[in-house]
């Protein structure tokens, strides 16, 4: 190595090592991690694509309008039409919804391919299992084409 190398290499290198020491004690500092999605009336579940592992815990608090049937039913907000219809209506496969007996259009959350819970207006959910954070709002299987609006979601993750 020659004079001019060694002396770059003194000077900058350290200087290096320090900014990714500081970095990871900053990234160390703040483990909260908050994603925004927006979730469509008119989409079955969607993938928000927030991976969690048993034991986390994740804060979701939602805001916006959807109308599940547009021209006939009022919109309405992420914590649904409380009070006034659950789904399924009478008649209607429970399977169909979400989660059954709940209102329409509430938010539901669900971890990779079986742990659904409710959301609303928001929640903190410990995980149960690993995978992957979807949304959906609670209505029957099959008939979100007509549905308009959408859900602004902020999630955080905890450690």
């Amino acid at each position: 190595m020659n004079v001019n190398m060694q002396v770059y290499y003194d000077r900058h290198i350290p200087f290096q090592i320090i900014l990714v020491i500081v970095g990871a004690l900053l990234a160390s500092c703040n483990p909260d991690r908050t994603t925004k999605v927006t979730v469509s009336a008119n989409l079955e579940w969607q993938s928000t694509g927030v991976q969690l592992v048993a034991g986390q815990s994740v804060t979701i608090s939602a805001s916006g309008q959807m109308n599940l049937h547009p021209g006939v039913a009022p919109d309405t907000g992420p914590g649904g039409r409380d009070g006034d219809i659950d789904c399924p209506i009478s008649g209607v496969n429970p399977d169909l919804c979400p989660i059954a007996n709940q209102p329409y259009g509430m938010l539901v959350g669900r971890l990779g391919e079986s742990e659904t819970f409710a959301i609303g207006t928001g929640t903190t959910y410990t995980a149960q299992s690993n995978g992957v954070l979807f949304l959906i709002a609670n209505d029957h299987e099959g008939a979100f084409d007509g549905n308009t609006g959408h859900y602004e979601v902020d999630i955080i993750v905890g450690p």
